[in-house]
């Protein structure tokens, strides 16, 4: 069936959800991927072989009128005046432009950006059709189910649901409508006017579908756009997630490498990131969850409690702990206070970018396994004059931990004038002779560890870390950098809670290095991958083949949507042909190793 002729975009909303930039410019010429949405609409619509367009216009009506004039790539464009955006909703705007229903049209919601498939997929169909796809948020809305035919069996308007988005097995509505001459004229007007005037223009379209809807008659259809590039932006979110949709592989990829988290709302796997995926364990998130509406209302406890909560955890006394927004505040204040460093590399690059490169002094690691030779670091750290040392054990990138006397060691030979920065964020992962240096800090005056509870205990989105010296003085220096409420109610509710589950957390931890091994193991038996031996709860792996890592990361990403870790940024020769891969499930870990035997057997010209 061919498209018709006419579509009607609905365009007069205020947009205040977008923030300031709603005051300016109306929400249809919100810029996404350096166009309007309006024009990403248009093109598409020209391009099949639309002939005119009704534009419903209210909110800073003019710079649409400016922007689109009377003819857009050959279709005549059509105004249609709302004057009360402020105090109608959609419903009404429909109703205005109810005398370009005379005909089969496509109506489209303005402020929703798609690829321009999604218009085959409606004109696929001989009756009404609604575009539809699996929701890729919880949000409320018109929802739909269908049969194997695709025919609509149940359409759900928002007075239909709850509070919350209840209906997760059905597909969510995109706002894009093809409907058809004899429905508009018999069923969907009649219901409009009613409701146009029993509502006084508050309401939504959707409510005349629904009503005529009820008594069958009429053929309907739902395309699914689950596979197809679109989004709805209400906000400035939701701009993010639209122009994520629109890139091509390659560039989604960088953009969510500029993100530095949150790749869970763009539907990625992620191996990328590093934490404990089996922790916190379900009776403990009951707790949580419990406490949730206290939680989120109240302020939470200022520094003294807080810190007695991270001193249990760290089995240290409060005195010689110092909580914070995650480790990376710690690495930012002690970079600002400290004078020269000294860094291993590769390593976690946060020490370099903060410290910056004119007060970092590298110790480039060599051998198979960048094994940290304590004498050599210590010589170094000693002739190159740092007042700091680094030391991350297990070290990120390459998962290779110090074995827990050399770092003992290492503490007596660069002097007590050094203090030596010892990160610990994946020690609990970690076999022995690897281990932790808290317990023996007291012989260790000069050593600082940091830990990042976010990571070892799988709560990232909390943002927790510690640091923990015997040296008192300067465990009250870092402190007093710190604001008063620098640490969220949530976060404090889960320091209090977490001593509960000691166990859960040891077993949790045994249950990560089996599963990295067992990914060790995966990669290692493909041909062309060297593999680390990892100590933390991630994978560094060596590419000996015709593919890089650059593009080993990209084409899991690309066909899988896989995220990994590409080395070619970090301070090593032949970083290009290291990747970091964090371990997971058992489950997703066989999925990545098969994705990767794939990928590497394409490359060296078949299986």
């Amino acid at each position: 069936m061919a498209l018709p002729a006419r579509a009607i975009v609905l365009a007069a909303g205020l947009g205040q959800r977008l923030g300031q930039s709603s005051a300016v410019q109306p929400k249809p010429l919100t810029p996404v991927a350096g166009r309007p949405i309006l024009e990403h609409t248009l093109g598409h619509l020209a391009n099949a072989g639309v002939r005119e367009v009704v534009l419903v216009v209210g909110h800073l009506h003019e710079m649409v009128r400016e922007s689109t004039g009377d003819t857009y790539a050959g279709m005549r464009i059509h105004y249609v005046l709302n004057e009360h955006p402020d105090s109608t909703n959609n419903l009404h705007s429909v109703w205005l432009a109810r005398d370009y229903l005379d005909q089969d049209v496509l109506l489209f919601e303005g402020d929703v950006v798609f690829e321009a498939e999604v218009l085959a997929r409606l004109g696929a169909f001989d009756g009404n059709a609604v575009a539809a796809a699996e929701p890729v948020r919880p949000l409320r809305g018109t929802v739909v189910e269908h049969d194997d035919e695709h025919r609509l069996v149940r359409y759900i308007d928002d007075r239909g649901q709850s509070g919350a988005f209840d209906h997760p097995d059905s597909l969510k509505t995109a706002n894009l409508y093809l409907l058809r001459r004899p429905f508009l004229r018999e069923r969907f007007l009649p219901a409009l006017d009613d409701l146009n005037g029993r509502l006084s223009g508050q309401g939504y379209y959707d409510y005349a579908i629904t009503a005529g809807l009820a008594d069958g008659g009429h053929p309907w259809f739902v395309a699914d756009i689950t596979d197809l590039a679109w989004y709805e932006v209400d906000d400035p979110g939701d701009r993010r997630q639209a122009e994520f949709r629109l890139l091509s592989p390659p560039d989604q990829k960088r953009f969510l490498e500029t993100l530095h988290g949150g790749y869970w709302r763009y539907g990625v796997k992620d191996h990328a990131l590093l934490y404990n995926v089996h922790f916190p364990p379900a009776g403990m998130m009951e707790i949580l969850q419990s406490d949730f509406d206290a939680v989120f209302r109240n302020y939470p406890s200022s520094h003294t409690p807080l810190t007695e909560l991270a001193a249990t955890v760290a089995r240290r006394a409060p005195d010689e702990v110092v909580l914070a927004n995650g480790s990376s505040e710690l690495i930012k204040i002690l970079a600002r206070l400290r004078g020269n460093w000294a860094v291993p590399v590769p390593g976690f690059n946060e020490y370099e970018n903060v410290v910056g490169t004119d007060r970092v002094k590298r110790f480039p690691l060599s051998g198979a396994d960048f094994a940290l030779p304590v004498e050599e670091y210590a010589a170094f750290v000693r002739e190159s004059g740092v007042d700091t040392a680094v030391v991350v054990s297990p070290n990120n990138p390459t998962s290779a931990g110090v074995p827990l006397e050399e770092l003992r060691t290492l503490a007596r030979l660069v002097g007590p004038d050094v203090m030596l920065v010892v990160d610990e964020s994946f020690v609990d992962f970690a076999p022995a002779p690897v281990g932790s240096l808290v317990p023996y800090l007291e012989e260790h005056p000069n050593v600082l560890v940091l830990k990042s509870i976010s990571k070892v205990y799988g709560v990232g989105g909390i943002r927790l870390g510690y640091a923990v010296t015997a040296d008192t003085e300067w465990a009250a220096v870092l402190r007093r950098e710190l604001p008063i409420w620098d640490i969220n109610g949530f976060a404090e509710e889960f320091l209090r809670v977490l001593p509960h589950f000691r166990s859960e957390f040891a077993e949790s931890c045994v249950r990560m290095r089996d599963n990295t091994l067992a990914l060790a193991d995966g990669l290692a038996a493909l041909p062309g991958v060297r593999v680390v031996p990892p100590d933390a709860n991630f994978v560094f792996v060596e590419l000996s083949g015709p593919v890089d890592a650059p593009t080993l990361s990209l084409e899991l990403f690309r066909r899988h949507h896989i995220l990994t870790k590409e080395c070619s940024g970090k301070s090593m020769p032949g970083g290009d042909r290291y990747l970091r891969v964090s371990s997971r499930t058992m489950e997703e870990n066989k999925v990545l190793v098969g994705a990767v035997a794939e990928i590497l057997a394409e490359g060296r010209g078949g299986a």
